[in-house]
């Protein structure tokens, strides 16, 4: 882990980034405390020995319950074909063209049954040779799992954003 100084910075997109969405501004002024962030991400190595510690499942690969997704879907959403209901997540893809709507996701994403750390494109893949490798396929109650295991905490957005800046208010981070 390092050390980050606190600090005062603009958060935010500035104005220049074309890219920027809504939620992104206005640029405002934040301060934060000093806190420690890791040097680099979670590798697979560090990962898979929480997971052997602890027998944790991700979320990726967790069996599918319709009961509780069909809460989060509209009103009389049909049920999938149990095929369909299987464990995966969502792997990049690279596109051919110039993408005419940066805003539909499906465009480089693909749901891939199967796709979780130890698979990160799906049935058949692996992580072997790519041990110090960022772990992929990891949601947040993943990550908030690892981290108590850890005794670390995530950062909040500020800090995170805080650091990635490395002193640079008027930069463009897309």
């Amino acid at each position: 882990m390092v050390w980050i100084p606190g600090g005062k910075f603009m958060q935010g997109a500035v104005e220049a980034d074309r890219m920027a969405m809504k939620h992104e501004r206005p640029v405002h002024p934040v301060v934060v405390d000093g806190f420690f962030m890791d040097e680099t991400e979670v590798t697979n190595a560090k990962f898979k020995k929480f997971v052997e510690e602890t027998e944790y499942f991700t979320i990726a690969e967790r069996k599918i319950d319709w009961e509780v997704i069909k809460r989060q879907l509209p009103p009389n959403t049909p049920k999938p074909h149990d095929s369909i209901l299987q464990p995966g997540s969502l792997v990049f893809k690279k596109t051919k063209n110039n993408l005419p709507n940066l805003y539909d996701y499906s465009q480089w994403w693909d749901w891939k049954i199967g796709a979780n750390w130890k698979q990160p494109y799906g049935k058949g893949s692996s992580i072997k040779g790519k041990e110090n490798f960022p772990v992929v396929h990891i949601a947040l109650e993943d990550a908030l799992a690892y981290c108590k295991w850890a005794g670390r905490r995530l950062p909040i957005e500020a800090e995170g954003e805080y650091a990635a800046r490395g002193g640079d208010d008027k930069g463009i981070f897309t």
